[in-house]
């Protein structure tokens, strides 16, 4: 019996040792190849339409006010009408004078004839009264006289502000985000405006772009009428990057008479600048580029891949229109090499159009 509890110990002894020493070291170097390979998915080229539709939330805003300035300087002498009054354009607001820069020469003074004591004294010749010019300050525009400050006796310089002419006009503006702006580089000639709880909607056919800077150059493809209008599809590289969702402009819209509108009120805007029916499309986080051109990668039979130059046309901001370079079949990959994918993004969503 002493001698069977030796051998049971001694297998006991053996297996742990092995455990320790042996299994943990094949385990280590196994950990250093990777059981999976992850893959980026590839996705068929396909055809589709592409609305090139932006759409912005807007604010209901007052229409800059045309300021008065003086167009002469001296004193104000009359003042024809008052804060909150309806003027036209050329209206007179009120008036000021200044000297003449010519004043009449005084009357010349009788001398005293020399020996003759008893003539009387000359006398004193009479005032010279100051000569004036007048002036009418007008009004700049038609609307309503606002903050109008003049009061008789006091002096006005040239240029000096003395009230603004509120048009009693209101607009719509929005702001654009960079990626935004890029596919609108070909302005739209109207969008169509709705007031939250307002009237119904109606359609503005003088939208105006601000650009904070000149926009111009990026070298954009002048042989193609879409191409102007692609946006930047894969988000920039790097850690400033922000995705092209820094403001970059403002969207302003007239609001006809007929709106009635209050400062303040939200808007919904809705711009449309192209729309491309049955063409190649493909989804705008497989392409890596900005203006007219970008890069695929192209996937073969074998499983290959190879990076390809495109031209692209209108953009949804799903899906980007291929002008050149990709036909219907093609397999490429659905996201840009070293770029980050959306979370819980289903690939097969991203093959329609």
């Amino acid at each position: 019996m002493p001698i069977a509890w030796l051998v049971v110990f001694a297998v006991i002894a053996v297996a742990l040792v092995k455990i320790a020493f042996f299994d943990g070291v094949e385990l280590a170097a196994d950990a250093q190849y990777p059981t999976a390979e992850v893959m980026t998915p590839a996705v068929p080229v396909g055809l589709g339409t592409v609305a090139n539709t932006i759409e912005l939330t807007g604010t209901v805003a007052a229409d800059d006010g045309v300021p008065v300035r003086s167009t002469a300087q001296g004193e104000v002498v009359v003042v024809f009408v008052e804060e909150g009054d309806s003027v036209e354009e050329g209206t007179a607001l009120f008036q000021v004078r200044e000297p003449a820069k010519i004043q009449p020469a005084p009357a010349p003074v009788e001398e005293a004839v020399d020996g003759d004591d008893d003539a009387p004294a000359p006398a004193a010749p009479a005032p010279v009264e100051t000569v004036y010019e007048y002036y009418d300050i007008l009004a700049p525009a038609a609307g309503t006289l606002t903050a109008f400050t003049p009061l008789i006796g006091e002096s006005v310089a040239i240029g000096q502000t003395a009230g603004t002419v509120s048009p009693g006009t209101y607009h719509v503006t929005g702001t654009l985000t960079a990626a935004q702006q890029f596919r609108l580089l070909d302005r739209p000639s109207s969008a169509v405006i709705s007031i939250t709880g307002g009237a119904a909607p109606f359609t503005c056919t003088e939208p105006r772009i601000d650009e904070p800077q000149d926009a111009s150059g990026g070298g954009t493809d002048a042989g193609s009428e879409r191409a102007a209008m692609a946006g930047p599809l894969a988000p920039p590289q790097g850690p400033e990057a922000d995705g092209g969702s820094t403001p970059a402009g403002a969207l302003s819209c007239p609001v006809p008479a007929e709106v009635p509108v209050f400062v303040g009120l939200s808007a919904d805007i809705v711009l449309s600048a192209g729309v491309a029916e049955n063409v190649v499309t493909v989804p705008t986080t497989a392409v890596k580029g900005s203006i007219a051109t970008g890069v695929v990668w192209v996937q073969d039979p074998a499983g290959e891949t190879t990076e390809r130059e495109v031209k692209l046309g209108l953009n949804d901001g799903s899906f980007v229109e291929i002008t050149e370079g990709l036909a219907e079949g093609d397999m490429i990959l659905e996201f840009v090499p070293g770029s980050d994918a959306p979370l819980n993004q289903d690939p097969y969503a991203m093959m329609g159009g």
